[in-house]
């Protein structure tokens, strides 16, 4: 399986009793809202180290007061990192009365603690390839393909896609609707492995912002141009392990075939294959999020 490694930062605010529930309860769900799984799920690894950060309110007067606020940062727990903010309280306080503090008083009930601690997630990579005659089409025939999976997947799908390819071919062909357009695309390896245009391409161009970009690659005077191809290859990021179906298609190879359906829009030829690094070589992947 393929892994992703995210950094997830929680803070909780409480009395020193509470503070372990609070950032246990809070992490747990900023991995659920993040990855769609729960913290115990056998695809969820969490890291054993750990950094907490914590913030003391000094009382003045009786009364909690923001300039009396002192940090520190422990990988032991939140009572070293405590014991941390009450010396650099009184190296500051003993620095700026001129003599030698000793202890520091603080509001209880108002220990603040960011905990950062990372998380492996197992994923699999879904490759969606939507191809259709009118630009708009196979951005709905896209969008009904992600739907679909949402509704699989709820939450475990990611809203962020690995990759995005916005293709327009050119071609000397007249397809009439869009489940005539080639199945195997418009391009193939030669023994050399360089990719080729297939016979009967005019013009082709590729773009990982958007169609009018790739348009731009794509123009040409020829006047032997009967159709123009719109397609998006689109890699998606699952989290956990495949349905059945999917886990039986992904582990094949296959591909299937969406044509004229409610999973289709307007007829627009849309199909799915797994990725090439689907579920067969281990990868890290870093990133971070941050859940106050």
């Amino acid at each position: 399986m393929l892994r992703e490694r995210i950094e997830l930062i929680v803070e909780h605010v409480a009395k020193k009793a509470e503070l372990h529930k609070g950032l246990d309860d809070k992490l747990n769900a900023a991995v659920k809202e993040r990855t769609g799984l729960k913290h115990d799920n056998k695809d969820v690894n969490w890291d054993l180290s750990r950094s907490w950060e914590v913030t003391l309110t000094g009382l003045e007067d009786g009364k909690p007061s923001d300039q009396l606020k002192y940090s520190a940062t422990s990988t032991m727990g939140i009572n070293e990192a405590i014991d941390a903010a009450v010396v650099a309280a009184e190296k500051d306080l003993s620095e700026k009365e001129g003599k030698e503090v000793k202890g520091f008083d603080y509001d209880p009930s108002q220990i603040n603690v960011k905990l950062t601690r990372a998380v492996d997630v197992h994923y699999f990579v879904e490759a969606l390839v939507v191809s259709a005659l009118d630009k708009e089409r196979a951005k709905s025939a896209y969008d009904a393909q992600v739907d679909q999976l949402a509704k699989t997947y709820g939450g475990r799908l990611s809203g962020q896609p690995l990759s995005t390819t916005y293709t327009i071919v050119k071609t000397r062909k007249g397809y009439k609707n869009d489940t005539n357009i080639p199945r195997d695309g418009f391009t193939f390896r030669d023994k050399d492995n360089h990719i080729k245009n297939r016979k009967g391409v005019i013009a082709i161009g590729s773009s990982n912002v958007s169609f009018e970009e790739a348009e731009g690659k794509t123009s040409t005077k020829s006047r032997s141009v009967k159709s123009t191809v719109y397609e998006m290859s689109v890699q998606l990021r699952i989290y956990g392990q495949p349905v059945k179906q999917d886990a039986e298609r992904i582990l094949e190879g296959a591909a299937y075939v969406v044509a004229g359906s409610k999973t289709a829009v307007s007829g627009a030829r849309a199909y799915a294959r797994s990725g090439s690094t689907s579920a067969r070589e281990p990868v890290s992947l870093e990133s971070a999020a941050s859940f106050m």
